[in-house]
């Protein structure tokens, strides 16, 4: 149960989990009302990732671009969404494509790649033995101030 900020990991099962815990957690502290959708529990603001480019209706989906969940429409099984650097634009989704997104508060380092994140990071997996010092390099630099990293360790 660790809060610092975006979490970097070499697996995806500890993305996975991660973002799943900090979801719960900001729910719960929270007391926001989500709605249930499969394993994912969405409400309004909820910053959402895509995992994979896919094509719905026409809009193309890029992969690690960020969305907003603004409504879920459980009468027509739909979660309406804007990209925050166009949030006039709108588009809807069906309950299915949820799994070709992920919660954004935590991903791999190969998907972070290029990306600085502001505040706090937290690095995951570094007790795995496949971990070498590139890796490592790139986890941390995914910061621009180094006293903002924390490594977890797993005791």
């Amino acid at each position: 149960n660790i809060n610092r900020g975006f979490g970097i990991s070499y697996l995806n099962d500890t993305s996975y989990k991660v973002n799943k815990n900090e979801n719960d957690k900001h729910i719960k502290d929270n007391n926001i009302k989500c709605h249930s959708i499969g394993d994912y529990k969405l409400y309004k603001g909820l910053i959402l990732r895509c995992r994979k480019y896919f094509i719905k209706r026409g809009i193309k989906f890029f992969t690690n671009y960020i969305y907003i969940v603004d409504k879920i429409k459980k009468e027509i099984n739909e979660i309406e969404l804007y990209d925050p650097l166009t949030p006039e634009k709108h588009f809807n989704i069906h309950f299915d494509d949820i799994t070709n997104f992920s919660y954004n508060m935590a991903g791999t380092c190969h998907s972070c790649q290029g990306l600085t994140k502001k505040g706090d990071i937290t690095i995951y997996d570094t007790y795995l033995h496949f971990i070498n010092r590139e890796w490592f390099y790139t986890a941390i630099t995914r910061t621009d101030d180094l006293n903002k990293i924390f490594i977890y360790t797993k005791q």
